[in-house]
């Protein structure tokens, strides 16, 4: 969606809450510019991190790059991270914005299909 889109979208449909899902990198920048469509709205919304590997994202980004990175962690409404290890990550660079652990578990489901093969179901946290 562009950044005029969503302007639009949310004003029109009156969106209550907005989700956005994110990770590092470019994905990271992308939705800044989402995050400034849902700011210039007055809207609310969530932001759910998901890279593994935020961190060195972070490390390997300019002095004010960090800066703007920091700033745009403490506009959500709720940071939603994927464990424990990944909350106390985000309390060193966002300290003040509300957070939420919501783990991503994946089952495997043994199925008839792949009984020749062995599988094993793992919840693993990044």
């Amino acid at each position: 969606m562009t950044f005029f889109s969503i302007v639009f979208k949310v004003k029109k449909d009156k969106t209550t809450i907005v989700h956005l899902h994110t990770s590092g990198f470019s994905s990271f920048w992308r939705t800044c510019m989402c995050i400034i469509a849902l700011k210039i709205t007055s809207s609310k919304f969530i932001l759910q991190m998901h890279s593994a590997e935020f961190d060195r994202f972070y490390v390997g980004s300019s002095y004010l790059s960090r800066r703007l990175i920091k700033l745009f962690l403490e506009l959500p409404d709720k940071l939603i991270v994927l464990s424990d290890i990944w909350r106390s990550y985000y309390d060193t660079i966002a300290p003040n914005v509300d957070k939420e652990i919501l783990p991503t578990f994946v089952n495997i489901p043994n199925i008839s299909l792949f009984s020749d093969m062995e599988f094993f179901s793992c919840s693993a946290y990044s």
